[in-house]
């Protein structure tokens, strides 16, 4: 049990962002009625949410409590697990790759900028460039994370196995 504060530290940290992903994307629905190209990266998120939903549900109710439910929740758990982990590596990949060489990236950032005409209110491209470097950083640490903890839950859904049924 001393090896699950961890993975229950993890969880936290994860549910934590996961409020906040929820919340975004609550009030991001106006912007998928009139762009749905964005419903794709709604659904990725909305996965990632539930990944978080149903593991605290399964770390409640397996791991703690000992009780038996459906197997439709290990279902969940486990399809809302494989999104996230996909999000995870989409992330993970280049934005590990961006951390060690980030100018290619703020060249083509100064470019884009200049030809969009888009106004930095008075904010330097040095304090933009910290920014997104900031953000980079909390995205490559949250996924990094996020991954480890569905490896995690995996295999204690591995384990557990015994606690899925047809009927709860």
């Amino acid at each position: 049990m001393k090896n699950l504060i961890l993975y229950r530290i993890l969880g936290f940290l994860i549910n934590f962002v996961c409020i906040i992903i929820a919340i975004n994307l609550v009030l991001s629905i106006p912007l998928l009625m009139s762009q749905p190209f964005f419903l794709l990266f709604f659904f990725i998120l909305l996965c990632v949410v539930l990944y978080a939903w149903f593991a605290n549900s399964f770390f409640k109710k397996i791991i703690l409590l000992k009780q038996a439910v459906k197997r439709k929740m290990k279902e969940w758990l486990l399809v809302n697990a494989l999104v996230s982990f996909i999000f995870s590596v989409i992330i993970l990949v280049p934005g590990i790759a961006l951390l060690f060489n980030p100018g290619p990236f703020f060249k083509s950032l100064d470019v884009f900028m200049k030809q969009s005409g888009v106004s930095t209110a008075g904010i330097s491209n040095e304090e933009i460039k910290k920014v997104a470097m900031a953000e980079l950083w909390f995205l490559v640490i949250f996924c990094f994370i996020l991954s480890i903890h569905i490896i995690w839950t995996y295999k204690l859904v591995k384990a557990n196995a015994d606690y899925f049924t047809d009927e709860a």
